[in-house]
């Protein structure tokens, strides 16, 4: 909830639109978590 109401607030202050990205995991392996 707390993120939600950031991510709204600030929304009109970034000088461009959030974006989202997404990274594999390397190193150690998933299963080395």
């Amino acid at each position: 909830a707390h993120y939600l109401t950031w991510r709204d607030t600030v929304t009109p202050m970034m000088a461009e639109p959030r974006t989202a990205r997404r990274y594999a995991n390397r190193f150690p392996d998933d299963a080395g978590w």
